[in-house]
């Protein structure tokens, strides 16, 4: 009884194992053994000591799953590809239209710097050169004025020259012309007085 209950229980010297198959069910196909080798029959042992159970016949392996037979597409699952297509087609167009509207952004703000940089630049040398053309006209005017001063002092000092000149000339001859007439009175006192003497004297009677 205990070799019964032991080969069809399972015991084995960790634990129990799986109940073994009964005489009324079939047992499960097993691989045939390359050499079967022939094994002693087992000694009567007492019921207290475990006799070592016989190795259990290895499980049936689970039949393999036959794949699915492909369904035919239909109307409705090409649709819902194709609005799916649509769907991923028009978000990669609106992330590569957002892409390029923020490079262009980019771009316009850095050509937007880099005309205003030009225009102050352009600014700066204009006012340069304005400052410059202004310098040269107050330089040019400056001594323009200098020059006519210039001239200006030199012409009064030339005048003032001639007119000295004129005066003292007109000085020499109104002397000239003065001596002269008291030379003329002198001369004509003299023979008015030479005339009057001689007309006093009494004339001799001859």
């Amino acid at each position: 009884m205990a070799e019964q209950n032991d080969t069809e229980t399972g015991w084995s010297g960790s634990g129990w194992m799986d109940p073994m198959p009964l005489a009324s069910e079939p047992p499960p196909a097993a691989p045939e053994p390359a050499a079967p080798t022939p094994t002693p029959a087992p000694e009567a042992k007492p019921a207290s000591v475990a006799t070592t159970p016989k190795k259990a016949a290895p499980r049936k392996p689970a039949a393999k799953k036959k794949p699915a037979a492909k369904k035919k597409p239909t109307a409705k699952s090409v649709k819902r590809s194709a609005e799916k297509a649509m769907k991923k087609t028009g978000k990669t167009v609106e992330k590569t239209a957002k892409k390029a509207e923020k490079a262009a952004k980019r771009v316009a703000k850095k050509t937007s710097k880099k005309v205003k940089k030009a225009a102050k630049k352009a600014r700066k040398t204009a006012t340069k050169k304005g400052k410059a053309l202004k310098k040269k006209a107050t330089a040019k005017r400056k001594a323009a004025t200098r020059t006519a001063a210039r001239k200006g002092r030199a012409a009064k000092k030339a005048a003032r020259k001639t007119a000295k000149k004129a005066t003292r000339q007109a000085k020499k001859t109104v002397r000239k012309a003065k001596k002269a007439v008291r030379k003329t009175t002198r001369r004509v006192k003299k023979a008015a007085k030479r005339a009057t003497k001689s007309a006093k004297r009494p004339t001799r009677k001859k």
